[in-house]
């Protein structure tokens, strides 16, 4: 007798993407069917988790995006960028080449926190800046607070 299968419910901490709704269930949502002009592309949210981080530890950065393209196959190249401020200073920014799918989808990163940072509150913003194939500049942007701890 086969063992029962069960299903268990994917770690919050695994990194990579993973697709939440396909590029055709996206197109009949309201915001995507009252644009023409496509491929249209924004974050839907961002969480930081956890959202109080202790120094020297890690957190995860996920975040989800949304685009509305005419097909499956109108990708959108460019830069991810995730810039860290600390009191207003820009202190960490790394970007790397990225592809925003049709689709709506998950992002998590895992961020390392040095030993050597400051307590305090910090911003982590998200920034893509790219072109989709028909030379449309397509670029959003969305901010989270998050704290440092000893």
């Amino acid at each position: 007798m086969a063992e029962p299968v069960v299903e268990q419910e994917p770690a919050k901490d695994v990194v990579g993407e993973s697709l939440i709704d396909s590029s055709d269930a996206v197109l009949t949502e309201k915001q995507c069917a009252k644009t023409k002009r496509r491929p249209l592309a924004f974050i839907e949210d961002q969480q930081i988790d956890p959202p109080a981080v202790v120094l020297g530890q890690s957190f995860i950065h996920d975040f989800v995006y949304t685009v509305c393209a005419q097909s499956p196959s109108q990708w959108v190249s460019g830069k991810l960028y995730r810039k860290i401020f600390f009191k207003g200073k820009l202190i960490h920014s790394e970007p790397q080449p990225f592809d925003l799918k049709p689709g709506r989808w998950s992002v998590k990163a895992r961020i390392e926190v040095p030993p050597s940072a400051k307590p305090g509150n910090y911003s982590l913003k998200t920034e893509f800046v790219g072109r989709a194939k028909n030379k449309r500049k397509i670029r959003f942007m969305k901010a989270t607070e998050f704290e440092i701890v000893q």
